[in-house]
């Protein structure tokens, strides 16, 4: 993490972003920089993995952490048909794609 400050104070990044953190890790983190902040959290989140609803998702809320979801579709789309007896995913592409 300190180097990552680095590349900020060098100005080859612009912010420090992280992958796949639980708070734990965020926290301890978070602990070693010394005048940054971690701005973004990239993590799995879909209709099937929702695990982030928790606490991971109040601490980044807390903390002014972005969320960057990836696996949107759960590794295919019919595991979102398995989990979306409401076929609110259906809804969506209907409003979206008249």
């Amino acid at each position: 993490m300190r180097g990552m400050e680095k590349l900020v104070d060098e100005g080859k990044v612009r912010f420090i972003g992280v992958s796949k953190f639980s708070v734990r890790e965020l926290m301890n983190a978070q602990a070693v920089l010394a005048k940054l902040r971690i701005v973004a959290n990239q993590v799995r989140y879909s209709l099937v993995e929702r695990t982030i609803e928790g606490v991971l998702l109040q601490c980044c809320q807390k903390n002014g952490i972005t969320v960057i979801a990836y696996s949107l579709t759960a590794m295919g789309l019919g595991n979102n048909r398995a989990v979306d007896s409401e076929g609110a995913l259906h809804k969506v592409a209907e409003t979206c794609f008249k």
